[in-house]
């Protein structure tokens, strides 16, 4: 029974370490569109405004079916509200760090899918709203707005807080990673302090990424 049980630690020994091998932590980039739009009970007139989304990405492995995965990314988010005078585009971007636990489903092959689930923090860079209709069109920044009491917009939250889940398929080689993928974003955290309004993003992406060393 003793022998058993030591050949069975030495197996696990064994397996986990061509894990260690064969998946190391890899580094590198990613690049996708986001498809942004506003949450809350006041918000169903919007639609999603088109915007980038690229970065940097770490993924270290944990053991043979768990993975961490830490972005740092430049999103683009926002909405956009037609009516019967023009079209009016929330545009804010942001500087953003998910840090996303990855469920990686067992293969044996080169490919392999995960799910992912996780939280993002981040600071929003750049915030405005544009109009255009009848010919005319303008843009203020959300400095402005802020200002206006008329408007009851109040002071926008720089900091960001928001919910990430999402998925995708690595396609692995000896020398590189690519991956395809999608996640969704949910806001914990208000826009605007006085409208109870979130950002919400449906994200398709791309990635690129080496080993660091094994």
């Amino acid at each position: 029974m003793k022998q058993a049980l030591f050949a069975s630690a030495l197996s696990a020994l064994a397996m986990s370490g061509a894990y260690a091998q064969t998946a190391p932590t890899r580094i590198g980039i990613l690049g996708g569109v986001n498809f942004a739009d506003f949450g809350g009970d006041t918000t169903q007139m919007f639609d999603a405004r088109f915007g980038s989304l690229s970065g940097i990405t770490l993924v270290k492995p944990l053991s043979r079916s768990l993975s961490l995965e830490v972005n740092g990314l430049f999103s683009m988010k926002g909405a956009t509200l037609e009516e019967e005078l023009g079209v009016v585009t929330f545009k804010n971007s942001y500087i953003e760090a998910p840090i996303l636990l990855r469920y990686e489903f067992p293969t044996t092959g080169t490919v392999k899918p995960h799910l992912a689930a996780g939280v993002s923090v981040g600071y929003q860079i750049s915030c405005s709203v544009s109009g255009s209709g009848g010919g005319i069109s303008t843009s203020l920044d959300c400095d402005d707005l802020e200002n206006d009491p008329d408007l009851g917009f109040g002071r926008f939250n720089r900091f960001e807080a928001a919910g990430v889940i999402g998925g995708g398929i690595d396609f692995i080689s000896a020398t590189r990673t690519f991956t395809l993928g999608a996640r969704y974003s949910l806001g914990l955290t208000d826009l605007a302090a006085a409208r109870g309004v979130t950002n919400r993003v449906i994200a398709l992406y791309a990635g690129l990424s080496i080993p660091l060393g094994r």
